[in-house]
């Protein structure tokens, strides 16, 4: 039995520019089969009843896989996927509260690094922002790096000496 069908979700995606697939070359597996069926009790068969075509390369993915758009190790392809839609977001955003916001949802992912580079970079985009150096200040203090939090709730400060959190947190540090 040959039944024409469409490639795999996720090649169809990438195949058509809808989608960027990181990772790993899959294992090839493209078509639909059915069974195991007993032949006997010592024999087992295990039969396609189908077969995927990609409508645009006229072939499927049986025994060499899908091919990734960014090759890299599994266990990294998350975070590398994440960098390429933090490093887009932050190239389009121009909202200082919204990528705050990011830095902290990083920060509660325990993605600390991750949550520093978004504010730094929210910081490169508004300098003039003493919020958004307070923001990168509690992360600094949080990850232990006391020194660059100092330094960034003072800027925090000059930017707004009337900043309450800055002077607290700062007193805070230097208490401890």
């Amino acid at each position: 039995m040959r039944i024409r069908g469409i490639v795999n979700k996720y090649q169809f995606c990438q195949q058509f520019g809808r989608a960027t697939l990181i990772g790993e070359t899959t294992r090839g597996g493209a078509n639909s089969t059915r069974g195991p069926e007993a032949l006997n009790e010592y024999f087992f068969v295990k039969m396609p009843v189908s077969r995927m075509i990609s409508p645009i390369t006229q072939t499927n993915w049986e025994g060499v896989g899908v091919e990734p758009d960014i090759k890299v190790d599994s266990n990294n392809a998350l975070d590398t996927a994440l960098n390429i839609i933090l490093s887009k977001i932050i190239e389009q955003s121009t909202d200082e509260r919204f990528l705050n916001s990011i830095g902290y949802s990083l920060l509660y992912k325990n993605k600390i690094e991750l949550a520093i580079n978004v504010l730094k970079e929210n910081i490169n985009k508004h300098p003039r922002s003493a919020d958004c150096y307070d923001s990168l200040g509690e992360l600094y203090m949080l990850n232990g790096d006391n020194k660059l939090a100092i330094k960034n709730y003072g800027k925090s400060l000059e930017l707004n000496p009337n900043n309450e959190n800055a002077k607290r947190q700062i007193d805070q540090i230097l208490a401890e």
